[in-house]
């Protein structure tokens, strides 16, 4: 008989505290009191069982899928139990001054870049686009390349509709106009960021579920 997997969520205050996959019943260390996730311990002993919920997303056959489907997971929704695939950010002088450097950078793009890009209303929408971008993306994840754009309706769900728009213009456009190429221009030059590849962007697979569950816990 083929082993059978299975792709869990562990919840925390109604909220995606942890993302794993592995055979089938793997999920009930989450509450168990002897995971191998020290943060679920923590508060199943503090808090009691009753504290955690798991959820059984997916159940497939094939190994390496589930690995796939949970690296994706956790990059879209970066679960604040998990560390694998995630890169925290180390609050240190230098790293906070380079953070704020990125962002001016992003910001000024189309002053510094002058010609049409400069056009008023271009730049107030662009920069409107910039701000919900670093609302839910970090200048960590743009450095490690760990960047997952959601659908138009998860953004849209959260006010972001710059980035809804963004993601529509991309999607389902042959060729991207005003701010929003503008703001791929920019990732692309200054970043080494091509938006319009598929890898940032979520699998439909994937968006149905994300688009699901509660989002609360997105990175600043």
């Amino acid at each position: 008989m083929t082993k059978m997997y299975e792709l869990y969520y562990c919840m925390h205050n109604g909220e995606v505290a942890y993302i794993g996959q592995g055979a089938k019943g793997r999920h009930t260390h989450c509450n168990s009191g002897c995971s191998h996730v020290f943060k679920l311990n923590e508060v199943y002993f503090l808090e009691g069982a009753d504290a955690l919920e798991t959820k059984v997303i997916l159940f497939g056959r094939d190994k390496e899928e589930m690995v796939r489907l949970e690296k994706e997971h956790i990059l879209a929704l970066k679960p604040k139990f998990n560390s694998q695939y995630l890169k925290r950010r180390v609050e240190n002088p230098q790293a906070v001054v380079e953070s704020m450097n990125m962002k001016k950078a992003l910001l000024e793009y189309p002053k510094t870049h002058g010609g049409k890009k400069g056009i008023e209303s271009y730049v107030q929408k662009y920069e409107k686009l910039c701000n919900e971008f670093f609302e839910f993306h970090s200048t960590q994840n743009i450095i490690d390349k760990n960047i997952v754009l959601y659908k138009r309706s998860s953004y849209n769900k959260y006010g972001a509709r710059y980035l809804g728009n963004l993601v529509k213009n991309i999607k389902y456009r042959d060729s991207l106009s005003g701010y929003c190429i503008m703001f791929c221009e920019a990732m692309n030059e200054l970043f080494d960021v091509d938006l319009k590849s598929p890898d940032y962007h979520i699998k439909d697979s994937s968006a149905r579920i994300v688009a699901s569950v509660s989002l609360k816990d997105f990175p600043e």
